[in-house]
């Protein structure tokens, strides 16, 4: 198992250390495979787990009416 690295970008990095463990280990796991499997670059894979991450936040959050 590898260690954990945080986000390059610093702004990202507050943002997914701000995350419950679960949406951070999602967003990790989602950067990780389209880093290395879609060969993503880095930056532009965790930007796009990050969106992945937010959009399922925010489908998760209440809805007020």
């Amino acid at each position: 198992m590898s260690q954990y690295v945080a986000p390059s970008n610093p702004e990202l990095a507050k943002l997914v250390e701000s995350l419950p463990q679960w949406a951070r280990e999602h967003f990790e796991e989602r950067a990780g495979i389209l880093e290395y499997e879609a060969n993503f670059p880095r930056p532009q894979a965790e930007r796009l787990a990050w969106e992945e991450v937010r959009n399922l936040m925010l489908s998760y959050s209440p809805k007020s009416n």
